[in-house]
């Protein structure tokens, strides 16, 4: 009935998957793969018969392979011994190695226009933000009252409409079969917590102390580095959301890599921060850090899950439509968002343009060397 995942297994190369064939093994993907721009994927499919089996089975899948153009190879190789296999894999080869193969992109890129060039979109929105942070004040101070501990609750609910879509794809059903590929939680873990937060400490340090000290004052040396250190141990945990989505990714993967990642911020963030954060005194109250991750993910998460489950009854299809019609809601909750927070930096960016010239040169070095 296609209503619960059974089996997960993870599209790694060189990896063979041996099943029995009838009218109620339904297989695939229910999230499009994506391969890399002008990549296809190509794969093979080898159909054994049991002894035994009727002859018109044999014929079915032999009409069906034609129907999509393909070559069907009636492989003999248990009459013929290895001969028969070698003779297999030259005629795979040959197929492969003809430019006229009848191979063709798997799983075509779904990405608009519009999401292609998202960078161009994002960019805009940051110079409307700043435009309508300076001519709309008020606008701005009206929506920064909104906020609870420093918690502001119109950028949670433009997060919520940015990961939406990703979080309503996440099948708990399905989430016990991550264990079967731990690297990507383990690489994580350690880039996130035993490399990115000393990291940037040491080069924010380098920069804002050293080379940028005879143009910015000392107590601003301090607030960019705590900036920079905060932003090295708390990454933002709804653009992950947002770019997986973007890419297709595994909706239950990242979401495990996210609660595995949010799990771990809790108990070391305060540490952290104590550790790095000694020559300031900026400090983040517990309450602000749980409220935070309360809003960006329990509470969407909550609803999504109501969503899934009981409006869209967990069907694949009803999930797959309802995700493609909200995801211009995605995108406008991420633009809106960038909107917001230079609207509320506004005043500052326009009264010290050397400074934010600064920062822009150390986050577009972070950005090409350590991303």
């Amino acid at each position: 009935d296609m209503k619960r995942c059974v089996k997960k297994v993870p599209p790694l190369f060189n990896t063979m998957v041996i099943f029995s064939t009838n009218d109620f093994t339904n297989h695939g993907h229910p999230n499009p793969l994506r391969c890399p721009f002008n990549v296809s994927r190509k794969s093979i499919a080898t159909y054994y018969f049991s002894k035994g089996r009727p002859k018109n089975e044999i014929s079915k899948i032999k009409e069906y392979v034609l129907k999509k153009d393909c070559e069907a190879i009636l492989c003999k190789h248990w009459e013929k011994g290895s001969e028969g296999t070698i003779e297999l894999a030259k005629k795979v080869a040959e197929i492969a190695d003809n430019d006229e193969g009848q191979f063709s992109t798997l799983y075509p890129d779904k990405m608009n226009l519009f999401e292609k060039y998202l960078s161009i979109w994002v960019g805009i929105s940051i110079l409307m933000g700043i435009i309508l942070g300076n001519s709309l004040p008020s606008l701005f101070t009206t929506i920064a009252s909104f906020e609870l501990h420093n918690v502001n609750f119109v950028i949670a609910v433009l997060i919520w409409a940015m990961i939406f879509p990703m979080l309503l794809n996440v099948d708990f059903s399905c989430m016990r079969n991550v264990k079967n590929n731990l690297n990507g939680i383990y690489l994580t873990v350690f880039i996130n917590w035993f490399v990115k937060p000393f990291t940037m400490a040491g080069v924010g340090y380098l920069f804002f102390k050293i080379i940028f000290a005879d143009y910015i004052t000392s107590n601003e040396a301090d607030e960019f580095l705590a900036g920079v250190i905060l932003l090295g141990i708390a990454p933002c945990t709804a653009m992950v959301f947002l770019w997986s989505r973007l890419v297709n990714g595994d909706a239950n993967y990242t979401l495990v890599q996210v609660s595995v990642n949010d799990v771990i911020l809790i108990i070391l963030f305060p540490f952290l921060t104590k550790l790095l954060l000694e020559i300031t005194d900026l400090t983040v109250p517990w309450f602000t850090l749980i409220l935070s991750v309360t809003l960006y993910i329990v509470i969407p998460l909550l609803i999504a899950f109501i969503v899934r489950n009981y409006y869209l009854r967990n069907n694949s299809q009803k999930i797959e439509n309802f995700s493609s019609k909200f995801k211009i809601y995605s995108i406008a909750g991420l633009l809106l968002t960038v909107v917001v927070l230079f609207g509320f930096q506004a005043h500052k960016i326009i009264s010290n343009p050397f400074i934010i010239l600064l920062i822009f040169v150390f986050l577009f070095l972070i950005l090409l060397f350590f991303s």
